[in-house]
């Protein structure tokens, strides 16, 4: 009998001691995890001004511009009577649609950089930091929530890979971003109230709910997202019917701020990146796209590789990453209460919802915030799981372990310190190429043959902010094609342009137009007539006629080289 209690005490000792190491391990990698979140903050604050931080130093101080416009519509990029003067200076490319517009309502987030350019560097290091407050602000936004739904032991998990989480890295690293953050912290704090007040039932967090909404929608459009993940929640608390009442609020926020938004004619029409929701490309791309967002939601492959022409892949990957998170969710739901269960199957299907509305937008990780809230938890709960189910299921807890490792953070690190290092570059190589052309080509035409880089559509970005005398009558892209571009001189002033394969074949290049290109059409720009004489899947060809000395430049190795347009030339445009 005493050997028999030996044995126990024995084994007992043991039990507690292995439990304790367990407890040590979990809390040392707990305590990395954060340490290195806070470090991946700092390539961001490394970034500069760039892309659109260029446009709106210009638009701040633009004096034909409204005080309106310079303070709180630094977002409404422009309207469609506006294409024909953008295309004239080469602000736009010659082949945009006459009927695009690309503009947003985001007051507060445009009032916030515009403080950034005004008081703070515009783009700078403290600009970053301001935004990196924002950053902060929405990961305690973010746990306060988790708390609230998944309780202490899951959310101390689900917050830490939150933070670490790539959908952070553009509203880090790229100032005019700002938004995503800003509008996130507002909806959280709503669905926080929310919760609130369906659990103790007081007015006073309804109330607070629907204002935190209603900020959140000034911050950006992207507050949305937030209904059905609330809606997914009330429904699995209340049931449909009470959860709708519950709703209301919200819905009558959304409708005021609908009314306002399509009134000031804000939206997106006749682009191929920006979809019209509705439109026939809206529902033609819409299955596509809700796969490369899942990509990025469940398998940590960032959606923002969309403009790079990687879609196959991310779609791939998209379809890879549901069939192995249902997987997933099917083992964290075994031994749950029911109450739980519901709840769980409800916001994760809320999530996957929230991503329809948003693949109007291009493809990035910042649309995710909000999806990855409850995305994270998934994971942090499969990560505890794994721990609980390790010595007796050790097959299903390796497999949960290594799901949450490869997708719950996965890639997230490694695109959180490649995308600031390489904005950084482009942010300093862009304002030189542009300093170059200006020294180059002061008062001529510049006209780009084989551009196919995205980051040169922001070289007017730099030579508009020069002053007159010192920068070029007009920077036009001719060409953003990667096929083989032919160029000849046909009569004096005259040139003819071939360009091989599918002349809008790069993401970029279709933001400006949603319609095939048709000819004939024939352009009057700065510096150059533009006519379009034959348009098809497999070649392009262009009639040029340019009055006086230009410069013809191309993309050789991702730099920007001088083109001998005054003989039959033909070459590949080579990037980077």
């Amino acid at each position: 009998m005493s050997q028999l209690t030996a044995s126990t005490s024995a084994t007992t000792e043991a039990a507690v001691a292995l439990h304790h190491r367990s407890h040590r391990s979990r809390r040392a990698l707990w305590i990395a995890l954060w340490i290195l979140a806070l470090v991946l903050i700092l390539p961001a604050l490394r970034v500069g001004p760039v892309f659109d931080d260029w446009f709106h130093a210009f638009d701040i101080h633009d004096p034909q511009a409204s005080a309106w416009q310079r303070w709180f519509g630094l977002y409404d990029f422009f309207h469609a009577d506006q294409v024909a003067q953008g295309r004239e200076y080469g602000v736009l490319p010659w082949w945009t649609d006459d009927r695009l517009s690309i503009a947003f309502f985001r007051p507060l987030s445009s009032l916030l950089l515009a403080l950034d350019h005004r008081v703070l560097d515009g783009g700078g290091f403290w600009s970053h930091l301001h935004a990196a407050l924002w950053f902060a602000g929405v990961v305690w936004a973010a746990a306060r929530v988790q708390r609230l739904l998944f309780g202490e032991r899951d959310a101390r998990w689900a917050t830490v890979l939150f933070a670490l989480s790539s959908v952070h890295v553009l509203p880090l690293a790229f100032v005019a971003s700002i938004y995503a953050h800003v509008t996130a912290l507002f909806a959280l704090l709503s669905f926080e109230c929310l919760i609130r007040a369906q659990r103790d039932g007081a007015m006073r967090w309804r109330l607070w709910s629907a204002l935190w909404f209603l900020i959140a929608l000034a911050g950006g459009e992207s507050a949305l997202v937030l209904l059905p993940i609330a809606g997914a929640y009330l429904w699995a608390e209340l049931g449909w019917r009470r959860a709708l009442v519950w709703l209301t609020p919200h819905a009558v926020a959304t409708a005021l701020y609908l009314v306002v938004y399509f009134s000031l004619d804000m939206g997106t029409h006749h682009s191929a990146a920006y979809l019209q929701p509705g439109s026939l490309e809206f529902f033609r791309e819409l299955l596509p796209r809700f796969l490369v967002l899942s990509a990025g939601l469940l398998a940590a492959f960032t959606p923002d590789l969309w403009l790079l022409g990687a879609q196959p892949v991310q779609v791939t990957v998209g379809v890879v990453a549901l069939a192995l998170s249902a997987l997933a969710l099917r083992a964290v739901l075994r031994g749950m209460h029911e109450t739980a269960r519901r709840r769980l199957v409800a916001l994760c299907a809320g999530a996957l919802v929230a991503l329809l509305p948003v693949t109007a937008g291009i493809p990035g990780g910042r649309l995710l915030i909000l999806p990855s809230v409850i995305a994270c938890a998934l994971f942090a709960m499969a990560g505890r799981r794994a721990v609980q189910g390790w010595r007796d299921r050790k097959r299903t807890a390796l497999l949960l372990g290594a799901w949450v490792a490869l997708c719950g953070i996965g890639l997230h690190p490694l695109f959180r310190v490649l995308v600031p290092l390489d904005m950084a570059r482009v942010g300093k190589e862009i304002p030189a190429a542009a300093h170059a052309l200006a020294e180059r080509c002061k008062g001529r035409a510049v006209l780009g043959i084989g551009v196919p880089d995205p980051n040169a559509a922001y070289l007017s970005a730099i030579l508009i902010s020069m002053p007159d005398t010192q920068r070029p009558q007009a920077l036009h892209l001719i060409s953003m094609a990667p096929g083989r571009h032919h160029l000849r001189q046909t009569a004096p002033e005259r040139y003819e342009l071939t360009v091989d394969g599918a002349f809008l074949a790069l993401p970029w290049a279709r933001i400006y137009r949603d319609t095939p290109l048709a000819a004939p059409q024939a352009l009057e720009l700065r510096g150059v007539r533009v006519e379009l004489l034959e348009a098809g899947e497999e070649r392009t060809r262009l009639g040029l006629r340019v009055p006086g000395e230009a410069c013809w430049v191309t993309l050789e190795r991702g730099e920007l080289v001088a083109v001998e347009a005054g003989r039959q030339v033909e070459w590949v445009p080579t990037g980077r």
